[in-house]
């Protein structure tokens, strides 16, 4: 199954993050760059943007109360443009649990409309007690994705902090992302595709071949990595590794070579098993040089886990 021309539905903004919901709970205080990831992923989809705070744990332990009382948190949407959008939803007085085998998920969910049909990054400010979270957004992930693609921007330069970033308190923690993962669906033989798209410098992806009636090799089916930038360059990816992480899954890792990084518009990213090609719409925060990460070495950035 080959994606359309423009972004699919099945998309989702993944981060790994801070391990937010014990602070305030006892716990030594720590520099924003000392804490490691711990909760979970910006959920992409039709019809709305939606935020989710988890928290899992056996069904014998106590949840947090930043995440059962509502005043505990709060999060709202900062654009490029200086707008400030906040959430549609009235948070609950107690989110609902689930789980099994002696485990349990809370969450709370935040739902932001779409942005303007621009090329723009953004960010999540994320509050738990008395500290906040920067939580940035690649451009190109807070429009609509049914809508038709949002024009090129030739003159527009490097993903940015948002404006009201501008006088942050330094015990704030900023949150690079890590990857977009597409799930390109089925392919050939009942096969599974998906890709880990990201941009830390140069673009690399990790694509994830699945099966369900036996074990992978190494050398076979081959796969092949390449982007087409809209106006007009190719990107071929040459494959640094491959691995088997289990005998339903092989992952290959690839890594683009270093393209300019004048103007933000779209590219067509190609993955190909044994030579049948299998597409999807990115913007070029996935792939221009230095145009993944807002200010990659800022000081107050959360230490993240490289995608893997």
């Amino acid at each position: 199954m080959t994606s359309s021309g423009r972004l699919g539905a099945r998309i989702l903004i993944v981060f790994v993050l801070a391990a937010l919901l014990g602070v305030g709970s006892g716990q030594p205080a720590q520099s924003p760059s000392d804490r490691a990831a711990a909760w979970k992923r910006i959920y992409y989809q039709k019809p709305r943007l939606r935020f989710d705070v988890l928290w899992n744990g056996l069904s014998s332990i106590k949840p947090p109360d930043a995440i059962m009382k509502p005043g505990r948190m709060s999060v709202r949407l900062h654009l490029a443009s200086g707008t400030t959008v906040e959430p549609t939803n009235t948070p609950r007085d107690s989110p609902a649990g689930f789980g099994g085998g002696g485990g349990t998920t809370y969450s709370r969910i935040s739902f932001f409309p779409w942005g303007p049909n621009q090329l723009e990054e953004a960010w999540f400010e994320f509050r738990i007690d008395d500290r906040t979270y920067w939580i940035e957004v690649p451009y190109g992930f807070t429009r609509d994705p049914s809508a038709p693609l949002a024009p090129s921007e030739p003159n527009a330069g490097r993903p940015a902090l948002a404006p009201g970033m501008t006088k942050i308190a330094p015990e704030d923690g900023v949150v690079p992302w890590t990857h977009i993962e597409y799930d390109l669906g089925l392919i050939q033989n009942g096969w599974r595709l998906l890709v880990q798209q990201s941009n830390p410098f140069d673009a690399q992806c990790l694509v994830t071949l699945y099966r369900e009636d036996g074990s992978w090799k190494l050398d076979r089916p081959k796969t092949s990595a390449q982007i087409a930038d809209a106006g007009g360059g190719v990107l071929t990816a040459p494959q640094v590794a491959a691995r088997i992480t289990d005998p339903f899954r092989r992952v290959d890792e690839y890594s683009f070579p270093r393209y300019p990084h004048d103007g933000r518009g779209w590219g067509t990213l190609t993955i190909a098993v044994d030579g049948k090609p299998t597409t999807a719409v990115i913007p070029s925060s996935l792939f221009k040089y230095t145009h993944g990460i807002a200010e990659p070495h800022h000081p107050q950035h959360i230490r993240v886990e490289p995608s893997r």
